[in-house]
């Protein structure tokens, strides 16, 4: 099992997905890091709000 956190852009509105350590590393100080939205291109920082990110957990690649 793989876990991933979604994060809505705060330009474009669509959601896309951080592994787990990189979301952790942006999320400790979001002021210092700013990420890129692979759809839009913009940069923004992950500030603390509600409903900027979600945990989910996806089918591993088959492997046992």
């Amino acid at each position: 099992m793989a876990v991933v956190h979604f994060v809505d852009c705060p330009s474009c509105g669509k959601e896309y997905y951080l592994e787990t350590n990189l979301f952790h590393t942006v999320r400790a100080d979001p002021g210092k890091h700013k990420l890129k939205c692979p759809f839009c291109k913009s940069e923004f920082n992950l500030q603390g709000g509600k409903g900027d990110a979600s945990v989910e957990t996806g089918a591993s690649s088959g492997c046992q």
